[in-house]
């Protein structure tokens, strides 16, 4: 499952009405502690209630995707009452945050943080969950494992046990044990949010195991569900895909057009599909049948790697049905858009310069982070110190203002990293699709003149 992107809300002024509300409840509160018990318990009883509130606010934050946000208020929250009944959820939701923000250490280290200290926590298989995930981010897939064994054995939620075991399941499948594998996936509950991307592993591990037969029958399963939200979608536009491709190098080029086509629109490999589609209909010489997908790819998506090679299909496909005008404009534009063949080199080699560049940028904005992400685990609240004298308490705003100074900024920086990172792979797909298709351009000027030649013997 891909990664959540973190969004930047912007400033409201609920977040820091809360915090003017429990700076009130905690300035008329203490002088009551020392008059009464009773007004003790109640000033108890009113900062959890806005405890309460900024909780159910920060989970309400994390569901929208604005972890920034809801990291913020969560800091603000440990701040402030850090004998919240429920610390434990506080814990974990930022460790949550943390994670999708794209700062996996300081996850791992709240979610050990619950653990080692919440013995009790109905959260604990969860966290065990999260440091499961991040290990697998890692390509630790025997830490992976470990964890998973800890989750199987404990009393885990429903939803705990499902992820846990997708998780495992990619693990043996990255170990190439195909059967253990599918084993995993089988576990899966059908009620699960997993439940899709395991039963289409499933139709890859069979792939892999050269069970053709098995592999088409479960993608088909995957292709057949009844389409509930968009990630179930795009799990069914990628089974579409799979079995046009299998359909194709089996020679049955029909069934693979069939399936190539049956992609949504939306999904992001498309034209890829559309491509696929142009080729399958080739295949069995329907060259009016590719016109279709292909002028859709050319002219939904002319900047793409694909549509370059869609342009040379289109090319083939009206010379095949003796639309000699329409075949050269197609040449023609390819010749203008591919550099000549000598002039390739220089360009690759300036691709690679500026890759090395921008390289050595993302290196040092990676240290920046490392040492971001140190310096705001450093300032969480986690311990509390009972006999904390009170000119503490300034110290304490002044690294709540910190905290929230460095969390803006680590958001920032994680934003041109991920720019930067998007940026870099362009550039290397660019100069290796430069190389390799350094000759592409000699490919039109034939398809070119083989036109003109033929155009010419018309009567």
């Amino acid at each position: 499952m891909k990664r959540r992107k973190s969004n930047l809300s912007s400033e409201k002024s609920t977040p820091l009405a809360r915090l003017l509300l429990l700076i009130f409840i905690l300035a008329a509160g203490v002088p009551a502690l020392s008059a009464a018990q009773g007004n003790a318990s109640r000033y108890g009883r009113e900062l959890e209630s806005a405890s309460e509130k900024l909780l159910i606010s920060a989970r309400t934050e994390f569901e929208r995707q604005e972890y920034w946000t809801s990291a913020r208020d969560l800091i603000i929250l440990m701040d402030f009452n850090p004998h919240f009944s429920k610390s434990d959820e506080v814990i974990y939701l930022l460790g949550e945050c943390l994670y999708e923000i794209g700062l996996p250490g300081g996850a791992a280290k709240l979610y050990k943080y619950l653990i080692n200290r919440y013995i009790r926590s109905p959260l604990l298989p969860q966290a065990l969950l999260g440091l499961l995930r991040i290990e697998y981010d890692r390509s630790d897939y025997a830490r992976c494992l470990e964890f998973y064994e800890t989750i199987a054995r404990s009393n885990a939620p429903a939803p705990v046990s499902d992820a846990a075991s997708y998780y495992a399941g990619q693990c043996y499948y990255r170990y190439k044990d195909y059967p253990r594998a599918i084993k995993m996936y089988n576990a899966i509950s059908d009620q699960s949010t997993y439940y899709d991307y395991g039963l289409y592993a499933t139709g890859i591990c069979y792939l892999r195991m050269k069970n053709v037969r098995k592999a088409i029958q479960t993608l088909r399963s995957v292709c057949a569900l009844t389409v509930i939200n968009d990630q179930r979608r795009s799990v069914i536009d990628e089974a579409h895909l799979t079995l046009g491709y299998m359909y194709y190098e089996l020679g049955y080029f029909q069934a693979g057009y069939n399936q190539f086509m049956a992609v949504s629109p939306n999904y992001e490999k498309y034209d890829a599909a559309l491509l696929a589609a142009g080729w399958a209909s080739t295949m069995q010489n329907q060259y009016d049948v590719a016109l279709t997908p292909l002028t859709l790819l050319v002219s939904r998506y002319p900047q793409t790697e694909n549509s370059e090679e869609a342009f040379f299909l289109l090319g083939r496909c009206y010379l095949k049905l003796k639309k000699y005008d329409e075949a050269l404009s197609v040449y023609n534009h390819l010749i203008s858009i591919f550099p000549k063949k000598e002039a390739i080199p220089p360009m690759v080699e300036q691709v690679r310069s500026t890759l090395k560049e921008e390289s050595a940028n993302l290196e040092n904005i990676k240290m920046d982070l490392l040492v971001l992400e140190s310096k705001l685990l450093d300032t969480i609240p986690l311990e509390v110190d009972e006999k904390s004298p009170e000119y503490l308490k300034e110290e304490g705003r002044r690294l709540s203002e910190l905290r929230e100074g460095m969390l803006r900024r680590i958001h920032e920086e994680r934003r041109v990293f991920d720019d930067l990172t998007g940026q870099i792979e362009e550039l290397k797909k660019t100069a290796d699709r430069r190389e390799a298709r350094r000759d592409w351009r000699a490919y039109a000027e034939f398809g070119r003149s083989r036109v003109m030649f033929l155009k010419m013997l018309e009567p």
